[in-house]
């Protein structure tokens, strides 16, 4: 394992050292990292699981603030079902339009880190350096991504948060993402 050089973007920004351009120049830099990472395919073995570890295991359930773990999910519906507070996937699709879930089941499942948030960006002369805290990212819709980015919190706000709400993901991120609003009641990352 090697030190990755720089300080994280939170205290590059609490020490005014990165300027609202610069914090612009690493988010586009970070975006270039989740257009890598999107190119990943999980292993045939594994395909269509959601909430699934590298490993193959289960993550951080965000329904219970991270305190407890599920998954992996067979589908990403039901993965939506759980994040919705659903007792099943019936009670979901009783309640949810079908237009939605279709929506929700056509997100492409890729690689994601669910906290990526300017305290796990390393900086260093105005540029990305590197990316931390790899141990609960996974197998997620793509729209968990645009979720992870756009929800206004600690470690996600000021020009950070401007650029994610102004960047576009792909189609079906942006429309997977758009409808879950329409379900979730607080935010899944």
């Amino acid at each position: 394992m090697t030190r990755v050089p720089g300080t994280t973007m939170l205290d590059a920004i609490a020490h005014e050292i990165l300027t609202p351009d610069a914090v612009e120049t690493i988010a586009t830099e970070v975006s270039v990292v989740l257009n890598k990472l999107h190119t990943l395919r999980q292993s045939p073995s594994d395909a269509g699981k959601v909430m699934l570890s590298a490993s193959g295991h289960d993550l951080p359930d965000p329904v219970v603030f991270f305190e407890d773990r599920s998954g992996p999910y067979s589908s990403i519906v039901e993965l939506w079902a759980h994040c919705g507070d659903y007792s099943d996937l019936a009670e979901m699709k009783g309640d949810v339009d079908p237009a939605t879930l279709d929506i929700m089941a056509a997100d492409p499942i890729r690689y994601v880190h669910p906290d990526l948030r300017f305290y796990n960006i390393i900086v260093r002369d105005g540029h990305l350096s590197g990316i931390i805290d790899w141990e609960d990212s996974g197998w997620f819709p793509s729209s968990w991504q645009v979720h992870t980015l756009r929800w206004p919190r600690f470690g996600c706000n000021g020009p950070w948060l401007q650029y994610w709400l102004k960047y576009r993901f792909s189609k079906e991120a942006e429309a997977a993402y758009a409808a879950s609003k329409s379900f979730l009641i607080k935010s899944p990352v």
